[in-house]
């Protein structure tokens, strides 16, 4: 949903660009979700994202904003598919349009920040008590 090559450099936006970081599968043939695949693309350009080379323009609240944007496009109308990690070991939301999925990888995201915040918070705290006597 958000391209690896607009949050490279991004710190605040690592978490789209791992591993275990839910993408979206459009439903249907090959072809079909090929089509809709190219529909997305086209949503995103059209919302002014440039799909290599970053969006420099853009911060990182502003990049994030158009691609909602995009997804909610009226020409998407008719796609639905399915937000999980590219095992299928998650599953985020099933079922879903571009713009429900963009909204549920947001909080993913979020989810994912809080348990990195919360596991630095652990290691300063143990590394706290180790130097104190």
């Amino acid at each position: 949903m958000v391209e690896k090559a607009n949050v490279k450099g991004r710190i605040n936006l690592q978490n789209y660009n791992k591993s275990n970081t839910p993408r979206y599968y459009p439903h249907g043939s090959s072809e079909n979700a090929g089509q809709a695949h190219i529909r997305l693309h086209k949503a995103t350009k059209k919302s002014g994202i440039r799909l290599q080379g970053g969006n420099s323009n853009l911060t990182d609240k502003e990049l994030i904003k158009a691609y909602k944007k995009a997804y909610s496009d009226s020409e998407l109308k008719g796609i639905l598919g399915d937000l999980r990690t590219p095992n299928s070991k998650i599953i985020i939301a099933t079922n879903v349009t571009p713009k429900e999925a963009m909204i549920q990888l947001e909080r993913w995201e979020k989810s994912e920040r809080a348990k990195i915040e919360k596991n630095k918070q652990n290691s300063n705290g143990v590394s706290n008590k180790c130097k104190t006597k």
